[in-house]
This record gives structure tokens, C-alpha cells and sequence, in this order.
């Protein structure tokens, strides 16, 4: 058989150790989606499946008929979904920040009796600003690379 695809789903399963364990892991494969193509190593105990089914429905499947199994990888390319996600979010972060920053500074501006003289609080709104930006964009990257991995590899 040929190698599987490059967006095939990769697991370790513990009890794979020939070619009857690997027929009896495609049986419930396709019980669970009947046009999976799936791809054994038993020397590995590795099984790659192509399948529109989600992971977990696939590695229920197999323990089901016997075989625990542990995903270990998202489909490959979702790498960069995760970084689009944490890009986004870092976005979002930075205007967010940058806005959350003006209001704050405006507030402080308004309230603070020692910007009542000319030119005293001039700056204040601007400089809250680039530091919620400043905050806010680093924070919603961190936010979005997390939670892209963790859509990423199921978690």
C-alpha cells in the first residue's frame, strides 16, 4: 500500500502487532466511517487513517474493537490555522488594548485636578493608549496561539 496522505490522522495504538490486528483495526475503522482509507505499521503500533470522522469518533471506534489508540497529531497544514487564529486574536488584542488605553486615559484626564492647567495632561490619553496596545497585542497573540493549538491537537 502506498504512504497515506499528508492530511491523514495519525494515532499510536497499543495491541497492533500484525496483520490481523491491523485488518480487525480497518473493520472497525469503517464501521465508523466506510470510506476511510487507513494505513498500519504494526512494528510502530501506528495507524494513519484518511477520514472525513472526527478523531475521537476514530480512536473510539478502535478501542471499542480492542484497541486503545492515542491521536498524535493534528491533521498537518492546521499549524498554520492555529497561527492565522493567534495573529487575529493578537489583532484584536492590540485594537482592543488601544482603545480600552484612550478611554482610560480620557477618564483619567477628566477626573485628575492636576490636568486643569494648560498643556499639563496633554499626553495622557495617547500614552494609555500605546501601553493598553502595547498589552493588549502580545496578549491576545499569547490567547490565540494557545487556543489555536488546542483546537488544533483537540485539547
Amino acid at each position: 500500500m502506498t504512504a497515506p496522505p499528508p492530511d491523514a490522522r495519525t494515532f499510536a495504538v497499543s495491541g497492533l502487532r500484525g496483520p490481523a490486528e491491523a485488518a480487525a483495526i480497518a473493520v472497525a475503522v469503517r464501521r465508523c466511517d466506510p470510506v476511510a482509507q487507513v494505513w498500519t505499521d504494526p512494528g510502530q503500533g501506528f495507524v494513519a487513517i484518511a477520514s472525513l470522522a472526527p478523531a475521537k469518533a476514530l480512536a473510539a471506534a478502535m478501542a471499542q474493537a480492542g484497541f486503545p489508540a492515542r491521536q498524535t497529531g493534528g491533521r498537518p497544514g492546521s499549524l498554520g490555522r492555529a497561527l492565522l487564529f493567534g495573529v487575529l486574536l493578537g489583532l484584536g488584542g492590540l485594537v482592543g488594548g488601544l482603545v480600552l488605553g484612550w478611554m482610560v486615559g480620557l477618564g483619567l484626564y477628566a477626573t485628575n485636578p492636576e490636568c486643569s492647567r494648560p498643556g499639563s495632561c496633554t499626553l495622557m490619553a495617547p500614552v494609555f493608549a500605546v501601553l493598553g496596545a502595547v498589552v493588549g497585542g502580545p496578549a491576545g497573540l499569547i490567547a490565540g496561539l494557545v487556543l489555536g493549538g488546542a483546537r488544533r491537537y483537540g485539547g
